[in-house]
Formats: C-alpha cells, sequence, structure tokens
C-alpha cells in the first residue's frame, strides 16, 4: 500500500485546493460598512439638526467625539525603546568583580558554554 504524502495540515500532496471563500468575493465588513455610509448620507440633515438642537455644551462635544473615529483614524499610541548602550555578559561581569574587589583568581574557572 502506497503511504500518503503529506503537507501542511495533512492533505496529499498535488491535491487542488477545496473549501474556502471564492476569489473576489467581498469582506462583510465592507458590506456594513457601505450600509452604514448609506445610512448616513441620508440622514444627515436629520442629524445635524438633531445635533444643532443639544443645548448642553458637553453632550454636544460628546457627540461630536463620538462620530470623529468614523473620519479620523485613531492614532495610536508611540513605543519608546531602550536608547542605552548594550553591554554583553563579559563586560557586565566585568563590572560586577570591579565593584565586589575580587579578582580572577578568588572566581572558579568558567566554561563557555555553545547554545
Amino acid at each position: 500500500m502506497k503511504e500518503k504524502e503529506k503537507r501542511g495540515r495533512g492533505c496529499p500532496k498535488g491535491l487542488p485546493k477545496s473549501g474556502g471563500r471564492v476569489a473576489g468575493t467581498p469582506n462583510k465588513t465592507d458590506e456594513i460598512k457601505n450600509k452604514i455610509r448609506l445610512f448616513l448620507n441620508t440622514n444627515f440633515e436629520k442629524a445635524i439638526e438633531t445635533w444643532e438642537k443639544i443645548d448642553c455644551p458637553k453632550q454636544k462635544f460628546d457627540a461630536y467625539v463620538s462620530v470623529m473615529p468614523y473620519v479620523y483614524p485613531k492614532m495610536r499610541s508611540i513605543e519608546v525603546s531602550d536608547m542605552r548602550e548594550k553591554t554583553s555578559i563579559e563586560e557586565k561581569l566585568a563590572q560586577m568583580t570591579s565593584l565586589t574587589g575580587s579578582t580572577s583568581n578568588d572566581a572558579p574557572e568558567a566554561t563557555a558554554i555553545n547554545l
């Protein structure tokens, strides 16, 4: 009996792809975004009238801010990396031994480990 050659998820080699989405199928999120966009475009005048009727400045501001993510992308936080100079293990060991005042004769002989 011939053993099956397997790859990845267990399909025999040379077998055509089956299942999955058909090429060119739009994402579902695009469909939802288009529906929201259509709703907002058809009700834009009503939204402006409602916004202008708001008397409380805080409520008006909150309404304004709640709509902003649909127009302006949210800013990402910036990561600050450690800009200090990296020291090797040997340099750190030399610093530690100079602080304690020990010499190489006091410590047992070190052996190199290859990983």
